[in-house]
């Protein structure tokens, strides 16, 4: 059996519970706070908001948008846009009463050249610089394969047997039940490493929860 080094085993499983519990405590707060990511890929928004950084919006009624608002809509060709509302409407869309918005980027000489009829938007309410950059990373073939060979690593050896000493192996009548304080220890750390594999093993399904976790991309175009 290939011997593996403690330290590499607890940095291994360390990690995975680590970011097993981040990605739970990612999608409980978007879910809880019913915000949806989006990551700037332009500057028109600048310097509110960068290229680069991490918007976060609730999706409210058109009706309710006011002048000033930065919000994101998806334009007629399908491309989503994510800039501020300089004039709105009372408008009735297709799928219901709704208004008629005019935006332009913070950055932009001149609106956009389309007006948005909409019944609902997605309000941004707060946003993280840079994050974009990262979960992008995460998202990338590299960082997909990384992240099930760290989950197939954790899964391994949180499950592996514990190694045990030499003369253990051969004793020929161990007790049936050893409650001294090193075998407490042992089961302990057995637990942990099997708590750390189970976070791990939230990475892939967290992760593939689809609109609910994973961010959109958004334009804030420059005109």
């Amino acid at each position: 059996m290939i011997r593996i080094p403690a330290l590499l085993r607890s940095t291994v499983l360390t990690l995975g519970a680590i970011l097993g519990t981040l990605c739970i405590l990612w999608t409980a707060a978007l879910v809880l706070l019913g915000v949806t990511p989006l990551v700037l890929l332009s500057g028109s928004m600048a310097p509110a908001l960068n290229p680069g950084d991490v918007a976060f919006a609730r999706t409210v009624p058109a009706s309710e948008v006011t002048t000033g608002d930065v919000v994101s809509v998806v334009s007629a060709s399908g491309v989503r846009i994510t800039h501020r509302v300089i004039d709105s409407a009372p408008a009735r869309s297709p799928s219901g009463a709704g208004a008629v918005l005019h935006l332009q980027g913070d950055a932009n000489d001149s609106p956009d050249p389309e007006a948005y009829t909409v019944s609902s938007v997605h309000e941004v309410v707060a946003s993280v610089p840079r994050l974009g950059y990262l979960l992008h990373a995460a998202g990338s073939p590299w960082g997909i394969a990384a992240g099930l060979a760290l989950l197939l690593a954790c899964v391994a050896l949180g499950w592996r047997a514990p190694e045990r000493h030499a003369d253990a192996r051969h004793d020929a009548a161990p007790r049936a039940a050893d409650t001294s304080p090193t075998r407490r220890i042992a089961a302990g750390r057995t637990a942990a490493r099997r708590m750390a594999a189970l976070l791990a093993l939230t990475l892939v399904p967290l992760f593939a929860l689809g609109s609910t976790a994973a961010p959109q991309n958004t334009l804030a175009y420059f005109s």
